[in-house]
């Protein structure tokens, strides 16, 4: 992530891309604390346990596909669509919008 940040459309307040968890994301269901899955074996290990609600904070955050982080990362900090570009990127995975 760059130092650049970005206001959010609707609400002013500026955010880095990738948007880091607990920043004040509207919506987001991670903290700054929420555990981040590295491998396929902690995304077994932290979804066992888990409520819906954690469940979509952690996969929020997920970080089991090195190859998939890299390119949603690089999306959200240079690969930019010209009508996009003045606005954060969100840059990982999007919890699901199911029942709490």
């Amino acid at each position: 992530m760059s130092d650049r940040t970005d206001p959010h459309p609707p609400t002013g307040r500026p955010f880095g891309s990738p948007v880091p968890p607990g920043t004040g994301w509207p919506g987001d269901p991670a903290t700054v604390g929420t555990p981040v899955a590295r491998s396929a074996a902690d995304v077994i290990a932290l979804a066992q346990d888990a409520g819906l609600h954690q469940l979509q904070a952690r996969s929020s955050v997920c970080c089991a596909c090195p190859r998939l982080v890299s390119w949603r990362e690089g999306v959200a900090s240079t690969g930019r669509r010209a009508s996009f570009a003045d606005q954060p990127y969100w840059g990982r995975p999007v919890p699901t919008f199911g029942d709490d």
